[in-house]
């Protein structure tokens, strides 16, 4: 706890979150292009994304909303990816 008051840590340290959630986020967002390839996952993101910052849900409630998505894809699409 000495180093609680040294300019020199306190500044590494904000460098080190900043870098960390720079990390992050950049990995969220090449992740999120990989992930989203058609207007069904797209439309699924997007309705979670904004529930998400209206209300807080719990875990076991998304899982009907993905679980019906996925197999109307699953339909939709044959093994190979052609449709």
């Amino acid at each position: 706890m000495r180093y609680r008051t040294n300019l020199n840590v306190q500044g590494f340290i904000k460098g080190a979150y900043a870098a960390a959630i720079g990390t992050i986020l950049g990995a969220c967002v090449l992740l999120g292009r990989i992930a989203i390839g058609d207007w069904l996952t797209a439309l699924v993101a997007l309705v979670s994304l904004s529930s998400c910052s209206v209300w807080k849900v719990s875990n076991p409630c998304w899982l009907p909303p993905r679980l019906s998505s996925g197999s109307s894809r699953s339909r939709c699409s044959s093994p190979n990816g052609s449709s």
